[in-house]
């Protein structure tokens, strides 16, 4: 590897570090969604997830986390008691349970969803400069780094 290219790629790795490390630390302070409840962002990203799906349960949400599925278990124990999830066994399987939002849950949704439409606009105005086939070089190389850190 030629030396301008491992500089380059160390300060790209050092970048991620502290993108990481600054998601983590917004991660740990629980938000308001447009309710009184204080949500931690795991706890939003479930919601988001049941919202956008007709159906879905624990080992989806754990399928598409990367969570166990006692950790997703957990967050819904904890959405349900806020009553901001429905859990119902599916009546085809009663060893499946069918994930809904209350009317309490669609409404976060709906907060969050805003709020992410607006943070992405903000970050995509911060980068009107960059031509979109340079975006599309970054997203092949972290889903090259992804795939890697899962074979790992």
């Amino acid at each position: 590897m030629n030396r301008e290219r491992e500089q380059v790629f160390d300060e790209f790795m050092e970048l991620i570090y502290k993108i990481s490390r600054d998601i983590h630390a917004y991660d740990s302070v629980p938000r308001n969604y447009g309710t009184d409840d204080l949500l931690y962002m795991v706890e939003a990203h479930t919601i988001k997830l049941i919202g956008k799906s007709e159906r879905i349960g624990v080992t989806d949400i754990a399928n598409i986390t990367g969570k166990t599925k006692g950790a997703v278990s957990q967050i819904i124990d904890k959405l349900t008691e806020k009553k901001i999830v429905n859990k119902e066994k599916e009546p085809e399987d009663n060893r499946r349970i069918k994930l809904s939002l209350t009317e309490k849950g669609q409404k976060i949704f709906e907060f969050h969803k805003e709020l992410d439409k607006k943070n992405y606009q903000m970050y995509l105005d911060s980068i009107k400069n960059v031509r979109t086939q340079e975006i599309s070089t970054c997203l092949k190389v972290l889903r090259n780094m992804d795939k890697y850190g899962k074979n790992s």
